[in-house]
């Protein structure tokens, strides 16, 4: 019997009811088909003990109950109190307002176990929201998805008393889960749907929808369980499938080996196989077995029959996980060391075997034969790229394939989608990846990276233990940790252990710095550090092994991560890490300076790696893949990550993580850089130049052509620029205004991505050369006003906006949305250039010449440094304004205080008529201003309410006012404190007379226009 007919005819709660023993069994069903009654698993009618306000309508297989002021509320005990799951078939309508439970047990203050869904709007967008447990555990914030008026959705709740873990599911897709306290269920209460019942009397807040069905189960369904009922119900929606279209389409992952004699699974519209799992499958071989199933019907129209052992019948089988007939086939290759995600394929006569390891091993089998040898992609997070193939005839390669990389990574949210990571191999922690499927590498308790500020909280301890935190230049700072000291090390034990307990499923936790610098500097700190070389990784790293050793019995499978960074990145001369402890080794010496060369050709990094790799360490990689800055600027450093993650392998890199842009979408070509990456960190051996085209006839069909010649016009960049123009950009963040960025390379993509428009033949392959267009479109506007011949400015601003309105694009560097779109900031910035050239002003250069001098003990105050005649001949003298700040000259190891002097002449008739305004175009980080003595203006992160990573490129500008001396010399004074990273001024200051109020963020452009003019 087919899976589908299984639905069709009720038989079962999920596809593997027939050859699953234990799966979940409906205890309640109410398809209100024009009546509120339900039934129980025997077919006996279960009446509502309140019905009110019930009115019907046309629903998805009849008549569905219009949930708008409707209660319906059914006896509790029909409900399982320790185990079980609901799903409800609802379609919202529109202009909903309401708030109220579409499914929930119990009232007041004791309801459980799950409420599912709340449907509402909010800031007028339609939302849902699900929760769980007590009254208390529902005050936290709910959690929330989008949901789409006028269609069908599959909400499903799970819920197991027992382990105090519910979870809960959109359309088949888990979207959360969390623990929840115990719940109490009044049976008095009863459950209800529509209205909850503990509104009150009146249903005021109700949810306006139309619910089709309502079914509560015995047990939990499992992720694939909701995955394939709600597949089965015909609510789907599918992937945009496209087939590879385009004949310069080649199979870059073609599988290496000598095939095997000829399949045919398909031919005629029929196939004589049948898909054959284990007489009680895990739910990773349900999993591999349902997306088989799937994408061999849609590549060939054919339904597989799906058995069990001992029932396949006479034809032949593809045989998903340890089945007998496994067993029995006796291949070779079943005795190979598959480690925890490798995979077999073998062939015996007519039969296809696929196997694998105990995790995500017979999934990967699975997805291997469907990208490699059938030719099947997932290029993107919500297509498919499927070819059609109604004669299905194959000569699969037998194989078998472990991953040399325990982390794979390609960190970009274009990756971070569960299914596109299952389907792709990827393990990112921040792709979700069920653990019924498998699961993904989960650091405990969300201990990622930076974590000392967690292991010993200054909010709890900084005011009575201020020696628990660092010393620096003699007073403790709650930035770092003071590693020696012993309570340090016993609470973080206890913080650490505590973490684990409450997440027993995790693989890592992260034991590491603070991000920047600010190491503890008091005398035993010091004098370890240096007896171990000079390193900071001499006290961090007996400090992770004190943890480590003490976890290590009761938490045998987790390793504690560290960080090998700033201070950090080269290994004590004898401190050796514990073999349950990972060095997170990150390319901050080499990729923030020297980001379009090899890793090889920067010393410090490579010693560091090789060092670490000489010791036994166990290596993670923390590799700067994208311009942070700019995310949405083109990058040609594609050829540099391959051979960069090759060598890394050489040196016994265990994981890699590829840092990009992982905030959002439209990150320059960030679904390809996604998938290549993906498939380079299973295969290392992969070709790039051949994933590129890949990836680009497959995705873009009809309109590949010019799409890859803009990829190769990127590529044919790198080889000519890679010792030139590339090499000066060095900086990571490197400005749209690069030289190697020039206005022939944006007219050449121009024109490129122009044909690209004229070849797309739908609308999805359109929305994709758009989405490709968008970095250039970036690079563009970003250069301003007539960097191309013939560009509109202002349609380009709006072709821009549309397409970040379509993609959800919302970051464009790194940092925070959540007080406006960066999207929206530049097109307000962009739009305002037109303004900024016809703006009439005059600008007076303050510097760049100037007086410096560092503040260690933070004295300059206190001794008046900023007094108009204070005396600083004796002073350094650097630039003011210009990049790098004082770090670049001869100031980089200064993270603290240091103070600018700069003396300048105001002409007596500055500024007549006119607004007089003095501009800062960034101070890294606070900036106290005085002028002739005077303190004049305060930007600092107290001041905004700005973090350090906010303020540090933030332009301001302010009225001087009465301390401004026309006519005269004037002494400005500028002291500046920094945390993280570069410090000082670093673009230029100006003294401003305008008409109008400046916009900060434009007055560099308005200086820039008005002498270009």
């Amino acid at each position: 019997m087919s899976y589908s007919a299984l639905f069709r005819r009720g038989l079962a709660a999920t596809i593997f009811a027939s050859v699953a023993a234990a799966a979940p069994k409906p205890v309640f069903q109410a398809s209100f088909d024009g009546s509120p009654q339900g039934r129980d698993t025997a077919g006996k009618a279960i009446a509502p003990i309140r019905a009110e306000k019930i009115t019907f309508a046309p629903g998805l297989k009849g008549k569905a109950l219009v949930a708008k002021g409707a209660r319906l509320v059914y006896p509790a005990s029909v409900i399982p109190a320790d185990r079980g799951s609901v799903e409800i078939v609802v379609s919202p309508l529109a202009n909903g307002t309401g708030k109220a439970w579409m499914f929930l047990c119990g009232d007041g203050a004791k309801w459980g176990p799950v409420g599912v869904p709340r449907l509402w709007r909010w800031n007028g967008q339609p939302r849902f929201d699900m929760d769980s447990g007590s009254k208390a555990t529902y005050g936290g914030a709910p959690t929330w998805f989008d949901w789409s008026v006028g269609k069908w959705h599959v909400f499903t709740g799970t819920w197991d008393r027992t382990a105090g873990k519910v979870a809960f599911y959109l359309d088949g897709k888990l979207v959360g889960s969390r623990k929840t306290t115990p719940w109490e269920v009044e049976e008095s209460a009863g459950f209800a749907v529509g209205s909850s019942p503990h509104i009150g009397e009146r249903a005021i807040n109700y949810a306006n929808a139309l619910i089709d069905s309502v079914a509560v189960f015995d047990q939990p369904l499992s992720a694939t369980q909701v995955q394939l009922r709600f597949r089965n119900l015909g609510l789907r929606v599918p992937l945009p499938t496209s087939v590879p279209s385009h004949p310069h389409w080649v199979n870059s992952l073609q599988p290496r080996g000598e095939p095997s004699p000829r399949l045919t699974l398909a031919s005629g519209g029929k196939s004589p196989y049948a898909i054959l799992l284990p007489t009680k499958p895990t739910t990773m071989e349900e999993k591999a077995a349902a997306d088989l199933a799937l994408w061999l019907e849609t590549m060939a129209g054919v339904q597989l029959r799906l058995a069990v052992d001992g029932e396949e019948g006479d034809g032949p089988v593809i045989s998903v996980g340890r089945t007998e007939r496994l067993a029995r086939a006796a291949l070779a290759a079943r005795k190979n060391d598959l480690g925890s995600e490798g995979y077999g394929i073998g062939v015996k006569g007519a039969d296809l075997f696929l196997w694998g390891s105990d995790d995500r091993g017979v999934i990967n089998a699975v997805y291997a034969l469907l990208e490699e040898d059938l030719g099947c992609r997932w290029y993107h997070r919500d297509t498919a790229t499927i070819p059609k193939r109604p004669e299905l005839s194959f000569q699969p390669v037998p194989r078998t394939f472990v991953p040399v990389l325990e982390i794979r990574d390609p960190y970009y949210w274009d990756a971070f989608h569960a299914t596109w990571s299952l389907r792709n191999r990827t393990n990112s922690p921040n792709a979700r990846v069920p653990d019924e499927w498998g699961g993904r590498i989960r650091y405990a308790g969300g201990f990622f990276v930076h974590t000392y500020r967690r292991l010993v909280p200054p909010k709890l301890y900084l005011k009575e233990h201020p020696e628990y935190y660092s010393l620096i230049n003699g007073k403790r700072n709650p930035h770092q940790l003071c590693l020696s000291n012993p309570e340090v090390v016993r609470i973080s034990i206890e913080t650490v252990q505590k973490v684990l307990r409450a997440d027993p499923g995790a693989h890592l936790i992260s034991v590491s710095p603070n991000d920047g610098r600010g190491y503890c500097e008091c005398e035993k700190c010091a004098a370890f550090d240096e007896a171990e070389g000079g390193t900071q990784a001499a006290t961090l790293l007996r400090f992770v092994n004190a943890i480590a050793d003490a976890i290590r019995d009761e938490f045998p499978r987790v390793k504690v991560s560290t960080l090998a960074y700033l201070g950090t990145v080269q290994p004590p001369k004898t401190v050796r890490p514990h073999d349950n402890v990972v060095i997170r080794l990150c390319t901050d010496r080499h990729a923030w300076s020297r980001f379009f060369e090899f890793v090889t050709e920067t010393d410090e990094f490579s010693r560091a790696m090789k060092a670490w790799s000489e010791i036994g360490a166990k290596i993670h990689i923390w590799d700067y893949t994208v311009n942070f800055s700019h995310y949405s600027l083109p990058s040609p450093n594609l050829p540099l990550v391959t051979q960069n993650i090759r060598w890394m392998l050489d040196h016994n890199a265990k994981g890699i993580m590829l840092q990009g842009a992982y905030q959002g979408a439209g990150a320059a070509r960030g679904p390809l850089r996604s998938w290549v990456w993906g498939k380079q960190l299973w295969d290392p051996t992969l070709n790039t130049r051949d994933l590129i085209r890949d990836f680009t006839y497959g995705f873009y069909g009809e309109a590949a052509a010019p799409i890859q010649a803009y990829n190769e016009l990127l590529w044919r960049l790198w080889e000519r620029e890679y010792m030139g123009s590339l090499r000066d950009a060095g900086n990571i963040r490197y400005p749209p205004a690069a030289s190697f960025l020039t206005p022939q390379f944006a007219a050449s993509a121009t024109r490129l991505f122009a044909q690209a428009e004229a070849l797309a033949k739908t609308p999805e392959t359109m929305r994709r050369v758009k989405l490709a267009k968008f970095a250039l479109l970036y690079l563009k506007l970003s250069r301003d006003l007539g960097f191309v011949a013939g560009d509109d400015f202002g349609s380009m601003c709006d072709e821009f906006e549309a397409i970040a309105k379509r993609e959800g694009i919302k970051h464009l560097w790194e940092g925070s949305a959540a007080k406006g779109s960066h999207v929206d900031k530049k097109l307000a910035y962009w739009r305002g250039l037109t303004k900024a050239r016809n703006a009439k002003f005059s600008a007076l250069r303050i510097g760049p010449e100037s007086m410096f001098r560092p503040d260690p003990k933070d004295t300059g105050e206190k001794e008046n440094w900023y007094a108009a005649g204070f005396a600083d001949l004796e002073w350094a003298r650097i630039k003011c304004g210009e990049p790098g700040g004082w770090d670049k000259q001869g100031f980089a190891k200064l993270t603290g205080t240091g103070w600018y002097r700069l003396r300048f002449d105001v002409p007596a008739n500055f500024g007549k008529n006119r607004m007089v305004r003095l501009f800062v175009g960034a101070a890294d980080e606070d900036c106290t201003v005085y002028l002739n003595g005077k303190r004049a203006f305060e930007h600092t992160c107290a001041s905004t309410k700005l973090t350090p990573e906010q303020i540090w490129d933030r332009p301001f500008v302010f009225d001087p006012g009465q301390n401004l001396k026309l006519g005269a010399e004037n002494v400005l004074a500028l002291r500046i404190h920094n945390r993280l990273g570069m410090g000082g001024v670093w673009k230029p200051i100006y003294l401003l007379a305008c008409e109008e109020e400046p916009e900060p963020t434009l007055v560099l452009d308005m200086v820039r226009l008005k002498q270009e003019k």
